[in-house]
């Protein structure tokens, strides 16, 4: 339901709203954290660009090394999170604040169009 609410959206609108967030994975492409559902509307309307904010694979490694771990378990860590709140414990954990913050926007944006929704249907 809710991908198809998101197609008719992006036929008509095109993409609005923030971008995604996803992580560069050495000798890959990269891979979305967020937004799985608008990346899929966006494909099925076939939108040329979407916006996306991206963690570099040298900030990973950065992080992985001052952890004592690899990067993949960090993106590993990432991509098994449950929800924006998780996600925003994990990358606080390993000191990739500029993404934190992005996440912790999307937080914020996502409460503020809730407790709209909540005035209006009162």
């Amino acid at each position: 339901m809710v991908v198809s609410k998101l197609i008719q959206w992006m036929k008509e609108r095109g993409w609005q709203g923030r971008p995604l967030l996803a992580v560069e994975v050495p000798n890959e492409q990269h891979r979305a954290l967020t937004g799985t559902h608008r990346i899929t509307a966006a494909r099925i309307v076939r939108l040329r660009e979407i916006p996306v904010f991206v963690v570099s694979a040298d900030h990973i490694a950065e992080a992985a090394a001052k952890a004592g771990i690899t990067s993949k378990e960090i993106v590993d860590t990432l991509m098994d999170c449950v929800g924006d709140v998780q996600r925003l414990v994990m990358l606080q954990t390993y000191g990739l604040t500029e993404a934190a913050a992005f996440v912790q926007d999307e937080i914020d944006a996502n409460a503020s169009d809730f407790e709209s929704k909540l005035f209006i249907a009162a």
